[in-house]
């Protein structure tokens, strides 16, 4: 039998502290590192339905994802044909952008302009129930 005093320094029932999900940009200023920056723009981009948020993103990959946030959060479909415009109708933020507006909006139709057959199939059963 080893001795077992000091295992439990601290209560094991304490929930560890999650850090504080950004809600302003002022939250996000005094990140230095800029991957982490982006990514608190986009949560705030996203809570707030504010794509020109977005604007200011530098990391594309995260602003591709800020975009496709507000448009689910805001049903806003002109996000969805600019992605078409740049990226093209069978790019991964085109095809997912337009089936969560389509279920944002309970617009069926929106699928139809989905060019990928798995998520356009997908798309159609956000509608069945």
């Amino acid at each position: 039998n080893g001795n077992v005093a000091g295992r439990y320094c601290e209560d094991p029932n304490k929930k560890p502290e999650q850090p504080k999900e950004p809600t302003s940009l002022q939250d996000c200023e005094s990140i230095t590192n800029q991957y982490q920056k982006d990514s608190c723009y986009g949560k705030v981009a996203k809570l707030n339905g504010d794509k020109t948020i977005c604007d200011t993103i530098k990391t594309d990959f995260v602003q591709s994802i800020c975009y496709s946030d507000v448009a689910c959060k805001t049903g806003d479909v002109s996000i969805c044909k600019k992605f078409e415009e740049d990226k093209g109708p069978t790019y991964s933020s085109t095809v997912l952008c337009y089936k969560c507006v389509a279920k944002t909006n309970n617009d069926k139709s929106l699928c139809d302009t989905i060019k990928d057959n798995g998520v356009q199939e997908d798309c159609y059963k956000q509608f069945s129930s």
